[in-house]
């Protein structure tokens, strides 16, 4: 998804729900780059205060506490961290959420590969994933530098509105630049346990959760949103 070119955080108008009516292989860069960016697949977490420094290494970044709040084409919803410095508006440091198992979500990643490229697209829907996979991404991802996968995985969580219990990823995998930035996280759950599926059809909400020293990036995925004319596509 590096294609995406993270400077692109600026809404852009364009049809609602253009998944429904438009194939992807139609859509034009700009719309593929909105719905990347801007649809119930992927949500925009912004933090601010002196965790995000982004001053050279050595220095204080990443000790200090701030306020997340996240928004999506589903409407805007407003998450308390365990970080303290408040925000307003969609301000502070971006970072992207997103369904990245999903076939919509990796349709349109291919398309906008083919379309920077100039190359043929494969017309063919992706295969469906055994595992869930969520990814996280932003221009500034420095917190997660020092940060172990095994540290992220006994901190991350997704939780359906109406289970019990929380579900812990079976893998999460950091992806670094050459030069050792981290520029991705990637969060591997399971689609079922003990028999029974993670997220039943009845669930209307999945809340995703991650901590990364004292950042906590949090939001809540509306599943009814989720659909294509194939169905929920997760």
């Amino acid at each position: 998804m590096g294609a995406l070119g993270l400077v692109a955080f600026s809404a852009v108008a364009w049809p609602a729900e253009i998944w429904n009516t438009k194939p992807v292989r139609e859509w034009t860069r700009e719309e593929t780059q909105q719905f990347l960016l801007d649809s119930p697949w992927t949500h925009r977490v912004f933090v601010g205060g002196s965790l995000l420094d982004t001053s050279a290494p050595g220095d204080s970044a990443g000790e200090s506490s701030g306020m997340g709040e996240s928004s999506a084409a589903a409407g805007r919803v407003d998450e308390r961290s365990t970080v303290d410095v408040p925000i307003s508006g969609q301000t502070g440091a971006p970072f992207l959420i997103e369904w990245r198992s999903a076939k919509i979500f990796r349709r349109a990643g291919a398309h906008l590969t083919a379309l920077q490229s100039q190359t043929k697209e494969v017309d063919a829907e992706p295969a469906p994933l055994a595992l869930y996979v969520l990814s996280l991404e932003g221009p500034n991802l420095r917190v997660f530098d020092a940060v172990a996968e095994a540290q992220l995985k006994a901190s991350a969580y997704l939780r359906p509105k109406n289970a019990k219990t929380r579900v812990e990823p079976a893998e999460v995998r950091v992806q670094k630049a050459q030069d050792g930035r981290v520029i991705a996280v990637h969060f591997v759950f399971p689609r079922q346990m003990d028999g029974q599926p993670v997220i039943s059809d009845q669930e209307k909400s999945v809340e995703f959760s991650c901590k990364a020293k004292e950042l906590v990036l949090k939001t809540s995925f509306n599943l009814a949103k989720m659909t294509t004319a194939q169905g929920r596509d997760l």
